[in-house]
């Protein structure tokens, strides 16, 4: 049977860069990239991790794109309709809304992450920039719970009208207020938090 050539012995050796911990390998002249040195391994795995760098930053600049035309189009158009303005507008621009924190706050903030490497606007903004990235998804989850439970009600207790508007108001202030809670333990733990973000 042919020993493992990533299986660890004596003979073994490792490579260390600034981007994984450690890579370890046998030396074995059959595999395709060993050159008989250290710097074969390490060159490869950092041209791995900057390939996949770009693709993942080529993949959040296609989302950011997409997102924010989606998002504002609909943001917009929810705010010129305000003279029937119904429950479902209401909720949907809420929505909206959410969907753009994460779109013009989180996306941006990985891509920077995800370039620059390391941070470098500051613990004012570390905390702030954190705690947007939460809240804009816990506000985006909740808001869309607060719709589906409108359109549950709406099933279940069809002529119901009049509760129907203050409900989805009182939905929509708990979703706003559950986000918030959820969201503040990262301006406490912003600091711990970026040092244990994985990069690549």
């Amino acid at each position: 049977m042919q020993e493992d050539p990533w299986h660890c012995s004596q003979k073994n050796k490792s490579c260390s860069s600034g981007i994984s911990s450690s890579v370890n390998f046998h030396e074995d002249s059959n595999v395709p990239w060993w050159n008989g040195n250290n710097d074969g391994v390490e060159a490869r795995s950092l041209e791995d991790s900057g390939q996949n760098v770009r693709v993942v930053v080529a993949v959040y600049c296609v989302l950011f794109s997409v997102a924010a035309v989606g998002n504002l189009s609909v943001f917009i158009t929810l705010l010129r309709a305000r003279h029937r303005k119904s429950r479902i507008s209401l909720l949907m621009s809420h929505l909206a809304a959410a969907d753009l924190i994460v779109t013009f706050v989180m996306i941006p903030l990985e891509v920077a992450w995800r370039v620059t490497t390391k941070w470098l606007a500051g613990n004012f903004a570390c905390k702030l920039f954190l705690f947007l990235r939460a809240f804009g998804l816990y506000l985006s989850s909740n808001v869309l719970v607060c719709i589906s439970l409108d359109r549950y009600f709406a099933i279940i207790y069809p002529l119901k009208l009049s509760d129907a508007r203050r409900r989805g108001k009182l939905m929509l202030l708990f979703a706003w207020l559950n986000s918030l809670m959820c969201a503040y333990p990262q301006v406490r733990n912003s600091a711990v938090y970026l040092s244990q973000i994985p990069i690549f």
